[in-house]
């Protein structure tokens, strides 16, 4: 199964490459920023559903329900079998729909799917009792924080500041603005759950 894109709305200027054979997925207004539509979701209070060309398939849903358009869009993806998933926006003044967007990824990871956001100015990513491999992101800066209560022997290899076997806790930010020094940097952890936010901007 090929790579799922989810695009929600964002006034933000995103520059991202779209393998021809993956699927797009469009969440209400999300639509207007996405370079494809392979299917529109969502109630349609941001935009005009009439203004998605014939050809597109949409899927309407009502004003009063309890998920959100990007999470529709989400269960949608994997519904359709798509387990490599990326969110594109949903990082924006909104602070309540930004970490509601945060919450999909763990969302994704219970329904067997990896998901990340990518916005015009950080990659956020979850890891739950795994690793996560960053490639060329030298100079870049990074914070890892405790999703879960507690996140236990927590790695980090290639950063300013590295860890090892270390434990993280949610009601500590200890892992704030670390800086990528290598071309291959890791963060692993053998048990909980971590949010890693890299920065787009040096």
């Amino acid at each position: 199964m090929n790579k799922c894109y989810i695009f929600a709305y964002s006034k933000e200027k995103i520059n991202i490459e779209i393998e021809e054979d993956s699927c797009c997925i469009c969440a209400d207004a999300g639509y207007l920023t996405a370079p494809r539509c392979d299917l529109a979701i969502g109630d349609f209070d941001s935009m005009d559903v009439n203004n998605l060309p014939e050809n597109i398939e949409r899927k309407i849903l009502s004003t009063k329900k309890d998920e959100t358009d990007t999470m529709a869009a989400l269960q949608e993806a994997i519904k359709r079998g798509y387990k490599d998933i990326t969110i594109v926006g949903g990082v924006s003044g909104d602070i309540a729909h930004t970490y509601a967007n945060i919450t999909l990824l763990k969302y994704a990871n219970e329904h067997g799917a990896n998901a990340n956001i990518i916005s015009e100015t950080c990659e956020i990513y979850y890891i739950k009792n795994s690793m996560l491999e960053l490639k060329n992101k030298v100079g870049r800066r990074i914070s890892v924080f405790a999703y879960s209560e507690k996140a236990e022997g927590v790695n980090l290899k290639g950063f300013e500041y590295e860890l090892e076997n270390a434990t993280l806790n949610n009601g500590n930010p200890i892992g704030v603005s670390n800086m990528v020094t290598a071309d291959i940097s890791i963060i692993a952890l053998k048990n909980g759950e971590v949010i890693a936010i890299l920065d787009n901007i040096c």
